[in-house]
């Protein structure tokens, strides 16, 4: 076996152990300053902008989200012609049966092709790039139907992320037994054929294979950068402060976990994800500022991607 995947393992365990360790002691200390503190208010201004509005803005979200998409396909498209689709032609044995006069048998549909590491920095863009669009477009030209402020109180960056890292830490173990959980009872339900086997995340596949070092270095950035900017400021700073002004707090909390988890489009992580959004609009009440979830988002992507790699890493070849 070679050495470097006895190193990947053993640093995801190490690091494993360590957030197990400072959690353990951030939690006790959390649990002894707050028997001696009271709970503050809740500190984030709600989005008071009408059923009416909040449905056009996610239509126009829904909408610039469709078309950007489409003419980023429709680019690819002109670009590359044929050439893009003739391996997946050809490796299906599609081109034979087409070309063959004599057979009757109808060809089986082909198979999409694999997700590579540029296709999947430009599904990123093409999904946070207009959503961000669309919600600084409307703030900005329809100020009176979609302003409002984001913040309550003012936090500076460095400020942000050393509030942020005890969250972090202090969570960390919850999400993973969440996750443990919510994998055993689908684990669970495909053993009694209710649902059926979840392919391998072509993520780890792209980290795994190590190819396109500069698009996964892309892909890094955008996860820890631009998603958590982006996705904050959609699902917290705009869902969940609509529904906080209609809902009770918690149940807003949920609501806006529950599109954000949604929107993910996968099941296996969907309750994880749904428990993270739920975390990070409470540290945005909490905290009243909404750069606080964004480093917590940022940190989160980050640790995942930094794990997803190790442990690609340290997979032992069969054979």
């Amino acid at each position: 076996m070679p050495p470097d995947l006895n190193i990947a393992g053993a640093i995801a365990v190490l690091i494993f152990l360590g957030v197990l360790i400072c959690s353990v002691l951030l939690w006790s200390s959390h649990l002894d300053k707050g028997n001696k503190r009271s709970e503050r208010p809740a500190s984030v201004p709600t989005w008071s902008i009408g059923w009416a509005n909040f449905g056009l803005f996610l239509c126009t979200l829904i909408i610039s989200i469709f078309f950007t998409q489409i003419f980023a396909a429709k680019l690819i498209s002109s670009v590359t012609g044929p050439i893009a689709d003739e391996p997946v032609i050809k490796e299906s044995g599609l081109f034979e049966e087409a070309t063959d006069p004599d057979s009757s048998e109808i060809p089986e549909e082909a198979e999409p092709p694999a997700l590579t590491p540029w296709l999947a920095v430009l599904s990123v863009l093409t999904l946070q790039i207009p959503m961000i669009l669309t919600f600084c477009g409307l703030r900005k030209f329809y100020p009176e139907c979609f302003g409002g402020r984001l913040n309550q109180k003012s936090v500076s960056i460095r400020k942000a992320i050393s509030e942020t890292t005890p969250y972090f830490i202090r969570y960390l173990p919850v999400i993973w037994l969440v996750s443990l959980a919510w994998v055993g009872l689908l684990t669970g339900l495909q053993k009694l054929g209710i649902l059926d086997e979840f392919p391998p995340q072509q993520l780890v596949t792209i980290l795994g294979n190590g190819q396109d070092p500069v698009a996964i270095v892309l892909l890094v950035v955008f996860a820890v950068v631009l998603a958590p900017l982006v996705e904050e400021i959609i699902f917290r700073g705009a869902i969940y402060r609509f529904f906080k002004g209609h809902t009770p707090v918690f149940t807003a909390q949920v609501i806006s976990g529950a599109f954000f988890a949604a929107m993910h489009f996968n099941l296996m992580s969907f309750l994880p994800l749904l428990v993270i959004g739920v975390l990070f609009a409470q540290i945005y009440e909490k905290e009243g500022n909404i750069l606080l979830p964004m480093f917590f988002h940022a940190y989160w992507n980050g640790f995942s991607l930094l794990m997803l790699f190790l442990m690609s890493q340290a997979e032992v070849p069969h054979g």
